[in-house]
């Protein structure tokens, strides 16, 4: 039996790069510094379950798949460590998988992760309301496609690499269905439904609704 444990990421600043400090004050602005710091509460606890729970697993059988990592090897293990370094919880708990013996595997394409990055950096550069809005339409059309190669590449990766016995661990942001396309006989274990991290995140964008954010924050890190 092949068996997956499916991680549905929310991400941190370390992991968001050279944009990281424009998309933080953007989510200032959006958010409000109050509900921005209860957010990343939530994420840090949610990281801190998911590495309690990865700490449990025999680490030798477990193969890691990340959303974005387009190598394997040396260089993978690089990545990993380097990110780590800089605080990504997620590469933190990967980091501490590597070191008890699990494997790192190539998960996506380098060209369609360039093509999402530029999107995004593009969107994060415009200067003007009028770029904004313009490159924001843009982006969501051009994203929606992209997300399903993403998907589509990652679930073949996975198809193709997990082996009969082993475990996966797919890290993997809330917007993706790579399990959509899985082959059947994979058997998947999801530490939360994707489902409840996209309401979560949309009820952090929206204003008001607390009870309702609060509910969602508690289930998510319960």
């Amino acid at each position: 039996m092949r068996t997956l444990i499916l991680i549905p990421m929310i991400h941190s600043d370390p992991d968001l790069g050279a944009a990281a400090e424009k998309i933080r004050l953007m989510r200032e602005k959006l958010y409000g510094p109050a509900r921005l710091a209860r957010h990343e509460e939530v994420v840090a606890a949610f990281w801190q379950g998911v590495g309690h729970l990865l700490g449990a697993k025999d680490a030798a059988r477990v193969k890691i798949y990340q959303d974005g990592m387009v190598e394997a090897g040396a260089i993978g293990d690089a990545v990993v460590r380097e990110l780590a370094a800089k605080g990504s919880p997620n590469f933190q708990c990967i980091a501490r998988l590597v070191a008890d013996g699990a494997e790192i595997r190539k998960t996506e394409d380098l060209v369609l992760i360039r093509r999402e990055y530029e999107l995004t950096m593009n969107l994060v550069r415009a200067r003007y309301l009028w770029q904004k809005l313009y490159r924001l339409g843009l982006s969501r059309i051009q994203k929606g496609g992209l997300l399903k190669k993403r998907d589509r590449f990652m679930a073949h990766q996975i198809n193709t690499t997990l082996e009969e016995g082993e475990a996966g661990v797919l890290f993997v942001g809330a917007a993706h269905q790579v399990q959509r396309y899985l082959d059947t006989d994979i058997q998947e274990d999801p530490v939360k439904t994707p489902g409840l991290v996209r309401a979560y995140m949309k009820a952090v964008k929206r204003r008001g609704g607390e009870e309702e954010l609060l509910r969602l924050g508690e289930e998510l890190i319960a």
